[in-house]
């Protein structure tokens, strides 16, 4: 998030109640309660999305990005085994 406000970037974050006052410290111009409201279905639509904690699939996004946003997920899918 502070990368992308460094950048200029309009950043809405989307967290629980708990972390609402973090993600406004942090610098998100907007933050969405999840357990209070579906940004998916706010009306508004973004460029890009990053969910690092895999709360969100691509085609729940898909109708939030902007014509050639970027939906970026950084949790593998399924289960990882390391020997």
């Amino acid at each position: 998030m502070q990368l992308a406000k460094y950048f200029g970037a309009e950043v809405t974050a989307v967290c629980s109640t708990r972390n609402v006052a973090l993600a406004q410290s942090l610098g998100a111009d907007t933050v969405t309660d999840y357990t209070q409201a579906d940004f998916t279905k706010t009306g508004e639509t973004y460029d890009i999305i990053l969910d690092p904690v895999g709360k969100t699939t691509f085609a729940q996004c898909q109708g939030t990005l902007k014509p050639n946003g970027y939906y970026l997920n950084t949790v593998l899918v399924g289960q990882l085994s390391l020997r």
